[in-house]
């Protein structure tokens, strides 16, 4: 289909944009809930590829990825051809950053979990201690008050979905 055939050229002005934010907005962090959406991992490279401070928060329950592994069937040589093609134009016009297949596998710099749980879950996976840090959910922080939490960073983030999410 024709848009199919500007996805390149959109991109391309996506990445133009970005840079042209980070030239004229002073940008110093980015924060989001994913890093494989449809431009997510866009943003996340050129932020990366400009020294920029990338970060996602863990927004739902993740399974391990042998589980993701059985959810996925088998992709066809045809599927296959077309991701391989797809690969092969984003880096000739150089935006073949970093994407995901599992939570936490992507490019981004931090990866900020629901808790101490998820951040093993995430290190026995992905081995990476300074990438995953131990955010916590609002509606465990009773749980949490008298207990001794392992990372002792600090992270204040306020949404307007946080009334709805947590009331």
């Amino acid at each position: 289909s024709k848009s199919k055939l500007l996805w390149p050229r959109d991109l391309l002005k996506l990445k133009k944009y970005i840079k042209s934010l980070i030239k004229n907005d002073n940008i110093i962090s980015s924060i989001q809930f994913i890093e494989s959406a449809n431009i997510d991992w866009l943003v996340i490279g050129v932020l990366n590829e400009n020294n920029i401070k990338t970060i996602v928060i863990q927004w739902a329950i993740t399974w391990e990825p042998s589980y993701f592994d059985k959810l996925h069937k088998k992709k066809s040589f045809i599927e296959q051809l077309t991701i391989s093609f797809g690969k092969f134009i984003k880096s000739l016009i150089g935006i073949n950053y970093k994407t995901m297949k599992y939570s936490g596998d992507g490019a981004v710099q931090n990866h900020l979990t629901m808790g101490d749980h998820w951040t093993k879950q995430f290190n026995k996976h992905h081995n990476n201690p300074k990438k995953f840090k131990s955010l916590g959910n609002p509606r465990f922080l009773k749980l949490l008050k008298n207990r001794e939490v392992e990372n002792k960073d600090t992270v204040l983030f306020i949404t307007g979905a946080a009334t709805l999410l947590y009331n």
